[in-house]
């Protein structure tokens, strides 16, 4: 490499292969040489930092740049105003952009863009300039530079077969070089690569130079020139350069390799060594020189999205099945591309905070509208619409065109008094279904429309996560790879195999071409033409929408068994009931009609009839902690301490303890103010305050957020144990808004001689409420978890696997996998031999159910009493 400083590498220059009959014959090249002449590198400073308040450390550095340039522009870019630039001029890419999963990836690629839009140098912060680069630079288009000989003996440059390694440390360009093209290909086809290294940084680079089909407008610097010292020298020597030997003479600069992407430790400037912490995660050669470096989350990401997984496919129409966009490895997750005139140009996983954070940040969020054209199937509009009013974006409305001049459904509406819902009665014509559809979207005001047929239903979060994904990725439309499919007379519900469903669109009004004029199949060819011309979202999310077969189909029934047989997971008998409760609970809408049976916890009578037995007589009355941690509880603490006070158990042997944090009501102040007499009417009363620093916009059921929130929960619940528990003998946990409970609650609990008991929580309609007390089905821990297996621990559907109390409503007492918290009745010495929360999966569950789980493994069981019935309101 030393033999080709400041030359052409590795092909001599244009001019050396071409004559002058050559140039004659060739205009267009001659033409290009001539205008390349007269386009030289600006003499522009690009440098980049999160924010524009650069740490004290990098201020030299950044000094030295303007001392040796004091007559070039400087520019330091943020992250703000690098996607802005990429926003403005390179939209495209912005689905990928925003979707890497490391900053240093969009750091590597914003420097890229810079260069290709403006022109000039760009450098890192960590890089300190040793004289001016004009003379470097003379003549030249595009000049990257070598990495040090040492690196590329290390592990990951050799698996990779590289000779040399291109650093993206230093780089320089005129505007508009063609290369930079070149390496935005490779951008999008390296995006899912697990390395930045290999997406985004040196490794991609030098792949995409050996790749690139011309190298002649190339200039490649050996490592003396600009990058004289190589990592473990600087490390050595840290940021002193005094402490380093003198630099060759002709070195243009010293890059100091600070790595704030990768270190453990950010913005540390080592005098010495690294710690042995991050040395034990290294691979040395026998000179001690450090040739590898391994983390935990590389090789987790690798596991997730795997290096060879397909960078770009063409995703087909409607006539043929969409590839699966969802790895096998990534089951656990929502997965969607985004396509650009058919063409993937992103694979994700879905993120429903930020989509939702997303769509809070909106000054002015776009109209909406669900269009929905309806004929003589008023009871199965009536279920649309209440299904419309459900959505929880709301900034929506819904058009009807009722095909039919009976006035029942217009007098319904109008009932509802809602103003975001359009009614059109249309005198009663042959009209096909296509140019109804079209009648509606000239009624529709929204930007955005959304097909909402009235036989089908749709998640409540359907619309805010299409318009969200549409708006986030600047693409057009959204639809979804996968559905329900519900054949309720038949007993059956499927999951679709994949494909564009044409039912499940949102998109912007303006792309929509007009529906043809036939009586079905109206809307394929209109969502074929969104997805070959527009910027398409394909959300692989079949529960968002549930396609319902009947009688009164528009196509029959016949038509919908191939798309059975292709179903990609089918429900039936006991499997049925439970993906319909799912339903039902998803949609919040009574569906009990079609589940065989009723639950078993459902009752007729109130709560308090079912309880029919006596008090037990204890013998004695053991101590009780009774333990509650409360978070924006204000609406409750009056009928929680109503309550504590109905108990029958001796208030002396009972001391109560709360922890509050994280509330932003006056949760804090009213228990204070509740304290002092609290402390008088039971044995003792404890308050403390400690924030867990959890907040959520999402609702709490939501899969993503239940490792964070019940993480918090279980750091609540261990720190209240660990202030609180002193002599007691028992720790009773409840729930501040548990609405009721037996007043011998406590008594039937210690009747059992149980170590760890619960009672049996419901809702006012007798379901169950609390569903993380359950006993697993017979062989169920010998079965593949693995597809409910999110963020680490396990969420399968309802029911999927576990009894529930409710299941057992002839047992007076029945042993248990897990338990929930609302009411939780634990023996001290439990606590004290070290069964705490889980803060962390364990056995891949946490909080209570990981409670539970480490009790059992200590030898200890847990019980239930299906009976003993305590109520918790809906929420």
């Amino acid at each position: 490499m030393t033999e080709a400083r400041n030359q052409v590498f590795p092909y001599p220059n244009h001019c050396d292969n071409l004559n002058g009959c050559d140039l004659i014959q060739n205009f267009k090249t001659f033409t290009a040489l001539l205008v390349k002449e007269k386009v030289m590198i600006p003499s522009i400073i690009h440098q980049t930092w999160k924010d524009r308040e650069i740490p004290q450390e990098l201020h030299p550095f950044q000094a030295s740049w303007k001392r040796y340039h004091p007559t070039w522009e400087y520019r330091l870019w943020t992250d703000v105003d690098c996607r802005k630039l990429i926003a403005d001029h390179y939209s495209w890419f912005l689905p990928i952009y925003d979707l890497y999963p490391q900053p240093i990836m969009r750091t590597d690629t914003a420097r890229c863009f810079i260069l290709h839009h403006f022109g000039g140098i760009y450098a890192d912060l960590d890089y300190e300039c040793l004289k001016p680069f004009e003379t470097l630079l003379a003549g030249k288009d595009l000049v990257l530079g070598c990495e040090p000989h040492s690196h590329v003996q290390r592990s990951q440059a050799q698996t990779r077969g590289f000779d040399f390694i291109l650093s993206n440390a230093v780089m320089a360009s005129v505007p508009g070089h063609r290369f930079w093209e070149h390496l935005f290909k490779s951008f999008v086809g390296a995006h899912m690569e697990p390395n930045p290294l290999d997406t985004t940084g040196p490794f991609l680079l030098t792949r995409a130079y050996l790749e690139a089909p011309d190298k002649s407008e190339i200039t490649i610097i050996s490592p003396e020139d600009l990058f004289p010292f190589d990592e473990s020298e600087v490390w050595e020597a840290g940021t002193k350069r005094t402490t380093l030997p003198p630099p060759p003479g002709e070195a243009y600069g010293i890059h100091y390799w600070q790595g704030t992407w990768w270190r453990k430790t950010k913005m540390r400037w080592y005098a010495s060594r690294p710690p042995k912490t991050i040395d034990i995660a290294q691979t040395k050669n026998g000179a001690g020189e450090i040739i590898a470096i391994r983390t935990l989350k590389s090789s987790l990401i690798q596991r997730i999205l795997p290096r060879n997984a397909p960078s770009s496919r063409s995703p087909p129409r409607i006539s043929s099945p969409i590839i699966p966009g969802i790895l096998p490895e990534a089951v656990n997750g929502v997965w969607y591309q985004v396509t650009h005139q058919n063409e993937v140009v992103a694979s994700a996983l879905l993120d429903v905070k930020q989509i939702l954070r997303f769509l809070n940040t909106l000054d002015h969020p776009p109209l909406v509208t669900a269009l929905m054209v309806t004929k003589g199937r008023t009871a199965l509009a009536q279920r649309a619409v209440l299904n419309f009013q459900k959505q929880t974006y709301p900034h929506c409305e819904l058009v009807i065109v009722n095909d039919d001049e009976d006035d029942q459904l217009r007098t319904w509406v109008q009932s509802l008094a809602d103003t975001r819902i359009h009614l059109l009665n249309l005198p009663t014509d042959q009209r096909s279904l296509g140019v109804l559809r079209n009648i509606a979207m000239q009624e529709a005001r929204g930007d955005y429309v959304a097909q909402w047929d009235d036989d089908d239903f749709s998640h409540p979060m359907r619309l805010a996560l299409e318009t969200g994904l549409v708006l986030l990725h600047n693409a057009d439309a959204c639809f979804l790879q996968r559905w329900m499919l519900w054949a309720p007379e038949q007993r059956r519900l499927a999951i679709s195999h994949r494909r564009l469903w044409e039912g499940s669109f949102l998109a912007r009004k303006v792309t929509i071409p007009p529906y043809p004029d036939i009586a079905k199949g109206e809307d394929t060819p209109v969502a074929d033409a969104i997805a070959l011309n527009q910027r398409t979202v394909l959300l692989d999310y079949p529960q968002l929408y549930t396609y319902v077969i009947h009688s009164q189909n528009t196509h029959e029934t016949s038509h919908f068994e191939k798309f059975f047989a292709k179903a990609t997971a089918i429900y039936e008998s006991g499997a049925y009931d439970i993906a319909i409760r799912q339903l039902q609970n998803d949609f919040d809408i009574d569906l009990s009609q079609w589940i065989e049976g009723q639950p078993a916890c459902r009752y007729d009578h109130p709560i308090s009839g079912r309880r029919s037995r006596r008090s037990p007589a204890l013998a004695s009355y053991p101590s009780i902690l009774i333990l509650t941690p409360v978070k924006n509880s204000a609406a409750d603490i009056p009928r929680y301490i109503h309550n504590l006070h109905t108990l029958q158990y001796p208030h002396d042997k009972l001391t109560i303890g709360l922890l509050e944090g994280d509330s932003t009501d006056d949760t804090y102040e009213i228990l204070s103010a509740a304290l002092p007499q609290l402390a008088v009417d039971f044995h003792a009363a404890y308050l403390f305050k400690e924030d867990m620093n959890y907040k959520s916009a999402l609702p709490r059921w939501v899969p993503s957020e239940q490792r964070r929130r019940r993480a918090a929960i279980a750091k609540s619940r261990n720190s209240l144990l660990m202030r609180s528990l002193d002599n007691q003998d028992w720790v009773l946990w409840i729930d501040v808004d548990v609405e009721s409970f037996p007043a011998d609650v406590l008594e039937h609990m210690l009747a059992t001689g149980k170590d760890i008991i619960v009672p049996h929580c419901v809702l006012p309609d007798g379901r169950t409420f609390d569903l993380n007390t359950f006993k697993l089905e017979p062989g169920a821990t010998s079965w593949d978890w693995s597809p409910y297996l999110i963020d680490g621990i396990l969420q399968p559907p309802i029911g999927w696997g576990r009894n529930y109390l409710s299941d057992f409503p002839d047992e007076d007492l029945v042993e248990l996998d897990s338990v929930g918290g609302t009411m939780l009745l634990v023996r001290a010495e439990v606590h004290r031999h070290g069964a705490l929360f889980p803060v962390a999966p364990y056995n891949n569950l946490l909080e209570t159910e990981g409670f539970a789980s480490m009790a059992r493994d200590m030898g200890y069981s847990c019980w239930g009493l299906p009976w003993l019935t305590i109520q918790h309101p809906r929420k």
